[in-house]
């Protein structure tokens, strides 16, 4: 008979966590195969076949408990990493895959825009827009080949005046030959803060919060 003792050394500190009600833990599995053998029949013991396939079922159960464990304790490491990460990186230069980028005050530094093409392209406009959707810059580039651009820009509207502060979008408009080439945007912009909520760590570039994820490339802090 299984004693309490090797009951407690399976178990040696119980954590009471939720669950669902209808879930069977190790606890309960243990608690049912000694009632099967306080209870069963002195003439008629239990089959020895059926206790063995019983213990392998209950060492299979400890395994899956070990293995949710170890997967727990990385993702709480992985977040952990994550999260100093992005306390570090405050002062940082960072490029991430967004199409958001933030135009300050006078004087104020401008985000590098950044796009990568998949293909040459005999067309390559940059298109600029504010926070209502609205074309306020337009500037054609010109033919590429495939890989990775940056654009140092003056931050100037289509009637050559500085932009007004606030957050704006732009997107890369390309052909081949006539044929559309679809670009990926990234700003290059310095980390200001980083928020810690929730389960992804985020990172602010002024107004503009990229997830951690989305970070591609680390630069020198200014």
């Amino acid at each position: 008979m299984l004693s309490t003792e090797l009951i407690e050394s399976l178990n040696p500190t119980p954590v009471e966590k939720p669950r669902d009600p209808g879930a069977m833990g190790r606890d309960e599995f243990l608690r049912m195969l000694i009632a099967q053998l306080e209870n069963q029949d002195p003439l008629n013991p239990q089959d020895s076949t059926e206790f063995t396939a019983q213990l392998a079922t209950f060492s299979s159960l400890e395994q899956l408990f070990s293995i949710r464990d170890s997967i727990n304790r990385l993702v709480a490491a992985q977040e952990s990493t994550d999260t100093l990460r992005g306390l570090e990186l405050v002062g940082h230069g960072v490029l991430a895959q967004h199409d958001r980028f933030e135009v300050g005050e006078a004087n104020s530094a401008l985000p590098n825009l950044v796009f990568e093409l998949p293909e040459s392209t005999t067309r390559t406009a940059l298109e600029v827009f504010d926070a209502n959707g609205r074309l306020v810059r337009q500037m054609e580039l010109g033919a590429f080949s495939p890989g990775r651009q940056e654009l140092v820009w003056d931050g100037n509207g289509q009637n050559g005046s500085r932009l007004a502060p606030g957050v704006y979008r732009f997107q890369v408009a390309a052909q081949n030959g006539g044929r559309a080439v679809s670009a990926t945007e990234f700003i290059s912009a310095r980390v200001t803060g980083s928020t810690l909520e929730g389960e992804n760590p985020t990172l602010r570039l002024g107004q503009i919060t990229v997830p951690f994820s989305s970070v591609i490339e680390i630069r020198e802090a200014e």
